[in-house]
């Protein structure tokens, strides 16, 4: 009997068709563009804080400032991602973020950069929430896996690249060169995300990860929050006057 389902199992993960691995590397290239921001601002505060002529704290603030943004907008963030496709809103975010990080290679003054960090933040609320649905969306079974441990990799491997490339940089060149090389690292991912599946969201993706502790967590949110509940039903009602 365990013979025969270790055959079965197997059977199915041969079945199941390999997808190529560029679409994750992109993935995890994100997840570094977002880690490298707050890094180099941890980095470089000693420099940000001569060039602005302010305290070493106030650079805090800018940290500070870009994760309440992101905390604050993350769930506003992962709707978006359902109403407009996750391919969309990713290449959007990217440039978004780009942005945001070329105003901080060229900042003036600290409430310049504050506003890069604001955007920063507000791009990176929908790209996290994004980077989970394109997993869903481009692999299956075994390589969703992988996927998801790779992206969790990628961050810690991004905080070490980090400190090693924006510390060098800071120090030979100058804090604004890290910047400038992030806003082009979101050009190049922009570019390779055309490599995206061009699928809608699904409505339950989270149910093709087969973790039941988490779809009994999300269907309690879902059922306990009262404004989806609402949308829903205003969805529905539209749907009925459409005749669909």
């Amino acid at each position: 009997m365990v013979t025969e389902s270790i055959s079965i199992a197997s059977a199915n993960a041969e079945a199941e068709p390999r997808v190529s691995w560029l679409p994750m590397l992109v993935i995890a290239l994100a997840q570094i563009l977002m880690v490298f921001n707050v890094s180099t601002l941890q980095v470089s505060i000693d420099g940000i804080a001569t060039s602005f002529n302010v305290p070493a704290t106030t650079i805090g603030t800018a940290i500070v400032t870009y994760a309440l943004v992101v905390a604050g907008l993350i769930l506003l963030g992962a709707r978006v991602v359902q109403r407009y496709g996750s391919r969309r809103v990713f290449r959007l975010t990217v440039l978004l973020f780009g942005a945001a990080m070329a105003l901080m290679a060229f900042s003036f003054n600290m409430a310049t950069a504050l506003v890069a960090q604001v955007i920063a933040g507000a791009a990176a609320a929908a790209l996290v929430p994004t980077l989970v649905v394109l997993i869903a969306e481009n692999y299956r079974g075994a390589q969703q896996g992988k996927a998801l441990a790779w992206l969790g990799g990628a961050q810690a491997m991004g905080i070490v690249l980090a400190f090693l490339i924006a510390g060098a940089l800071a120090t030979w060149v100058g804090w604004r060169s890290t910047f400038a090389l992030l806003a082009a690292l979101a050009a190049v991912i922009y570019k390779l995300s055309a490599q995206f599946t061009t699928a809608d969201v699904e409505r339950e993706f989270w149910k093709s990860f087969n973790d039941v502790q988490l779809n009994e967590l999300i269907e309690r949110a879902l059922r306990a929050n009262h404004d989806i509940r609402i949308a829903v039903a205003r969805l529905r009602e539209a749907r009925a006057l459409r005749g669909e």
